[in-house]
């Protein structure tokens, strides 16, 4: 998924006539991404309840913030929150999913 999207949404974008920035090519890229996993979550379901789509696109200010200088130093606390979100993240957003 990741090489296409970088292909033919990303590349395409900041590659075509609009003259489309990187940030508006991740944004539409990202965008994409989060409207096809809730696609995906939608149809595994049967409901349509958001929370993928709303916590993929969280990512983007997260991005942002780990690029700070502060925050690239100190990689310990990176993979502690890196780590703490995967063993996590994904449990409880099945749980929202078929709970909810």
């Amino acid at each position: 998924m990741h090489a296409f999207l970088l292909r033919h949404v990303y590349a395409a974008s900041i590659l075509s006539s609009y003259k489309i920035s990187k940030t508006a090519a991740m944004l539409i890229t990202f965008g994409l991404s989060a409207a096809a996993h809730e696609l995906v979550m939608a149809v595994v379901t049967h409901k349509i309840r958001m929370y993928l789509f709303t916590l993929q696109l969280i990512q983007i200010p997260m991005i942002l913030l780990s690029r700070l200088p502060a925050l690239k130093k100190n990689k310990l606390a990176g993979n502690i929150v890196f780590w703490l979100g995967l063993y996590t993240g994904f449990p409880l957003l099945c749980v929202a999913y078929v709970a909810h």
